[in-house]
């Protein structure tokens, strides 16, 4: 691997930690960019960020070393996999990465009314990346960022963190020397700490998903009933009453069309993985539970299906008829997004505080965009998406 080293950066407090953290060693005379756009960058960067961004991207000539990724939120549910498209991009391109985020943390929201109770990011992100770091034998690495007593992520001035950027550096620092280092299993002779602390993490009992789940085909895809039968019988009844924005749409749209052309392996006996995403149209976390989902796909050889009926093919008579709903409701309370409520067994009171936190009601709903990020990563993994009113190949 010859040339210089560059250590590319997406903001700019990447850029003052690179440069307080990264630049002695062997990255001493290190260059330090800024990370250009995917249509400015060069040949040899553009998988990587034909996805998404990275913190930290470091590179010796026209190679890419390795990837940091760099989040103070360590999100937790389905929040927790907001990054993972990134780690999961990084390893299926063979390039060794390093996630550092909180393993636990306290909700701002909780905080502000005095409570106080630390909760587990997903165990379930620190199992994937251990079978990413296996499935690709690079180092798929996640680094702990310290938080004080109320379960808050420390400031990165504080020199309580500075042993975990110590860590991350050494880690860099090995990965620069050229050797291949294999997987995490073989990374603990070096870092026994780092692993041990993921493998704690990844040993956590969790509940499992229910929005990720095997298919046994074959089915009729066009028609509804199919998503009906995979999720849980009572899915729409609990949770957040946002779950009935989507409900509403596999209710009154029954049938949807196939616009792709390809081959119907869905009549045939066999298997698919399909994840079910109840969000608005915005990439986050879609992005990371999609990447999730596909990682899961690829181990097991099967053909990923997702499923988003709060997104529309088009801005047509399904899309503009879901958006007059929801603001009828917001307006006056009524009407099918109301009905679709009390169908889902939510009480009045869940009804009245969700129809008085919508704000903006067109949002809640989206269009389909091929070339945006989440579009981008979908037509790298899934065979099929069913939106709202039809299915495409992306």
């Amino acid at each position: 691997m010859a040339g210089a080293y560059v250590i590319y950066y997406d903001t700019a407090s990447d850029q003052l930690l690179a440069e307080e953290w990264l630049t002695v060693g062997p990255l001493e005379s290190a260059e330090i960019r800024r990370l250009p756009g995917l249509s400015q960058a060069p040949t040899f960067l553009r998988d990587l960020l034909s996805w998404e961004r990275q913190d930290w991207v470091i590179t010796r000539g026209d190679q890419i070393c390795c990837t940091v990724e760099i989040s103070r939120h360590g999100y937790t549910g389905d929040n927790g996999f907001q990054r993972f498209a990134r780690l999961y991009r990084a390893a299926q391109l063979h390039i060794p990465n390093i996630y550092f985020t909180p393993f636990s943390r306290t909700r701002t929201n909780e905080l502000d009314l005095g409570m106080g109770s630390a909760r587990n990011v997903a165990p379930e992100l620190f199992q994937t990346l251990m079978l990413l770091s296996d499935e690709f034998q690079i180092p798929c690495l996640a680094v702990r960022w310290p938080t004080d007593d109320t379960g808050t992520a420390i400031p990165l001035s504080d020199p309580r963190t500075h042993p975990a950027l110590t860590e991350i550096r050494d880690i860099i620092f090995e990965i620069l020397k050229g050797v291949p280092l294999g997987s995490n299993t073989a990374v603990e002779k070096t870092f026994p700490a780092t692993v041990e602390r993921m493998k704690r993490q990844a040993a956590i009992p969790f509940r499992g998903t229910e929005t990720r789940r095997e298919l046994t085909l074959p089915v009729d895809l066009e028609n509804a009933g199919w998503i009906w039968n995979l999720l849980p019988v009572r899915y729409f009844e609990y949770g957040k009453a946002d779950k009935a924005l989507a409900s509403i749409v596999l209710r009154t749209i029954t049938h949807r069309p196939l616009q792709a052309d390809l081959r119907p392996f869905w009549k045939a006996k066999g298997r698919a993985w399909v994840l079910f995403l109840g969000y608005q149209w915005r990439p986050d976390p879609a992005s990371g539970l999609v990447a999730l989902a596909a990682s899961w796909a690829r181990r097991t050889h099967m053909r990923l299906i997702v499923v988003w009926p709060r997104v529309f093919a088009s801005a047509g008579p399904e899309y503009r008829a879901a958006i007059a709903a929801l603001e009828e409701f917001k307006r006056a309370g009524t009407g099918p997004v109301y009905r679709e409520l009390a169908t889902v067994r939510r009480d009045r009171e869940t009804i009245d505080r969700f129809r008085e936190r919508l704000d903006d009601t067109r949002s809640q709903y989206g269009v389909y965009a091929r070339n945006s990020k989440v579009g981008r990563i979908l037509a790298e993994t899934a065979e099929l998406l069913v939106l709202g009113d039809v299915i495409i190949k992306p």
